[in-house]
C-alpha cells in the first residue's frame, strides 16, 4: 500500500501516468535490483537498469528513489504465510515441521475472495480490496493450491505488488518469501 500513498512512488512528482506503478524486474536469472524502466517487459537475462540509475532502474522501487524497496513487481514468485485451510501440500510442513503458531500465517476457510473477504477478515491483506489495481493477476487460494504467493514473475504485464496467486507451496529458484512485520 504504502508505494500507493503521497510517501511512496505515487506521490514521487517525478513519475507520472502509468509510470507511477512500479517498475518490473524482468531480469529471468533473478538478479535482485534490476529494472525494465517500465511497469511491464519482456524477460531478459540482463540487466536493463539497476538500481541506482534514476529513473529506470529507481522506478522499480516502492517510492520511486534508491531508498525504496525493491523487487516488489516481478522477480520471483515470493510466498507468503497465507494458506487454504491449514493445507501443508508441498510447503515442507509436517509432523517433524509442524506449522507455527497461528498468530504467524493467516488461514482461509474459504477459497473465494469474495466470501472470506466480505467478512473482513482479510482486510488490509492487499486481496480483494486490491484486486484488478494496474491489472494485476488477483487469484484466491484453493484446495489444490493452497499457499499464496506475490509479486508475481519476471515477465508478466500481470505481475505486480498487488499480484496475488496461489501454488502448492513448492520451492524452486523462481520462489523466494516475502517478510512481512508484525506490529
Amino acid at each position: 500500500y504504502l508505494s500507493q500513498s503521497k510517501y511512496g512512488k505515487y506521490g514521487n512528482s517525478s513519475y507520472s501516468g502509468v509510470n507511477k506503478e512500479v517498475y518490473i524486474n524482468n531480469n529471468n536469472r533473478y538478479i535482485t535490483g534490476c529494472s525494465a524502466g517500465a511497469p511491464s517487459s519482456s524477460s531478459t537475462s540482463s540487466c536493463t537498469n539497476t538500481y541506482n540509475v534514476s529513473p529506470g532502474g529507481t522506478g522499480a522501487s516502492t517510492s520511486g528513489t534508491i531508498y525504496g524497496v525493491y523487487d516488489m513487481n516481478g522477480g520471483t514468485y515470493e510466498h507468503v504465510m497465507g494458506v487454504y485451510n491449514q493445507s501443508i501440500l508441498q510447503s515442507g510442513f509436517n509432523s517433524s515441521y509442524p506449522f507455527p503458531e497461528s498468530k504467524y500465517y493467516d488461514n482461509y476457510t474459504s477459497d473465494s475472495a469474495t466470501t472470506a473477504c466480505n467478512s473482513g477478515v482479510c482486510y488490509g491483506h492487499a486481496l480483494s480490496e486490491t484486486a484488478g489495481w494496474y491489472l494485476d493477476t488477483a487469484y484466491f487460494a484453493t484446495s489444490s493450491n493452497s499457499w499464496f504467493y506475490r509479486g508475481g514473475n519476471n515477465n508478466s504485464a500481470q505481475t505486480g505488488v498487488f499480484d496475488s496467486s496461489a501454488s502448492g507451496g513448492d520451492a524452486g529458484k523462481s520462489r523466494s518469501f516475502r517478510i512481512v512485520l508484525l506490529e
